[in-house]
């Protein structure tokens, strides 16, 4: 099978490009989980003014967990762990690092596993900033 073989392929990249770029891709994440988490607040506010409009006027309310909501999700943690150690390879005098496909789709095309949820749920709230 071709898709075996080609998941056994090992590629060389520059340290410093793999570190820049994900810097740079914690830096898109960053700022979409702030405009993410400022959409959210805004909607959680609202959904707890109207929740004490109704109480005002006696209506029953029942409050959930966040209202429902789902929370925006910050994976900038992820990114650092991955940043540091790949720096810590670079403090050793490495100037290349081979990555294998399916970690370099993650660093070049931010395609991680660990990613996917945040990525869906912060667009959720960061379109409409």
């Amino acid at each position: 099978m071709i898709e075996n073989r080609v998941a056994d392929v090992k590629l060389k990249f520059s340290l410093n490009d793999v570190i820049e770029l994900l810097k740079h891709n914690m830096l898109i994440h960053v700022t979409d989980y702030n405009k993410a988490h400022e959409v959210y607040m805004g909607d959680l506010f609202d959904k707890l003014k109207d929740a004490c409009e109704d109480v005002g006027i006696g209506k029953e309310v029942t409050i959930t967990h966040n209202f429902g909501l789902q929370v925006p999700l910050n994976k900038e943690e992820s990114y650092k762990e991955l940043i540091n150690l790949f720096e810590m390879s670079a403090k050793t005098g490495t100037l290349e690092i081979e990555l294998t496909l399916y970690e370099a789709d993650g660093i070049f095309n931010d395609n991680w596993e660990w990613l996917k949820a945040s990525k869906a749920i912060n667009a959720s709230y960061s379109s409409r900033a």
